[in-house]
């Protein structure tokens, strides 16, 4: 999956490159005809890091979860409100994992909803620079492997963030354009480990997670 998405963002990379190099192909200020798009949709797919859960005294895990940086998918829709500002409603979802004490590992799957302000510089053209920054709110749950005949649960809150980054859209058609951006984002939560035995919770610890980290994204739109 990782080395599919490397390919897949080394392709997109290509074709901007490619574009660029045709005589005003990235400047004609006349590509759009009579009007910009108010609307677009798309599908993305992205990486992400965080810097995962950072075990306390008395901790379920025992020492800090690192999670891998991971691929993950989503969707975004947005409205123009001028040409150069936008506001766009994005879902990435991804599932990232660590290992933890003898051979046990905790997946956790991330729900990221980031409502972003968007500027774009170059409104007119085919490749269109961008900034943007906005709020997250975060919806996780996490599964346990590796426990034997324990059993272990977990219950993580849902928490609100933040995030700022930028990046570029590169329209092929007046509808049809792909994008790559960078983000930066910020948040944090708690997350509950409770140890069942015989069918009784007989044990709960709570950790902290923290969302902190960078978020690659690349992506088609179709615009109206």
């Amino acid at each position: 999956m990782r080395r599919n998405a490397v390919v897949l963002f080394v392709g997109l990379a290509c074709v901007l490159l490619a574009s660029a190099s045709a005589p005003g192909a990235l400047t004609r200020l006349e590509y759009f005809g009579d009007e910009p798009p108010s609307f677009a949709v798309g599908v993305r797919g992205s990486w992400h890091s965080i810097d995962g859960i950072n075990a306390g005294a008395g901790s379920y895990f025992g020492e800090d979860i690192g999670f891998d940086t991971d691929f993950g998918y989503g969707f975004s829709a947005e409205y123009w409100f001028t040409p150069s500002l936008s506001l766009e409603l994005a879902l990435d979802h991804v599932k990232i994992e660590d290992t933890y004490g003898d051979a046990r590992r905790v997946d956790m799957s991330v729900d990221d909803w980031a409502l972003s302000a968007k500027y774009t510089f170059m409104p007119s053209a085919r490749l269109r620079p961008y900034v943007l920054a906005g709020v997250d709110v975060f919806f996780s749950n996490m599964d346990f492997e590796g426990t034997g005949d324990l059993l272990v649960n977990a219950d993580v809150d849902g928490a609100w963030g933040w995030h700022f980054g930028g990046g570029a859209e590169f329209f092929f058609t007046d509808n049809l354009g792909i994008f790559a951006e960078v983000r930066y984002r910020s948040g944090d939560t708690d997350v509950d480990v409770t140890q069942w035995f015989s069918g009784t919770p007989a044990l709960t610890t709570t950790d902290p997670v923290e969302y902190d980290g960078i978020v690659a994204t690349i992506g088609l739109k179709v615009y109206w």
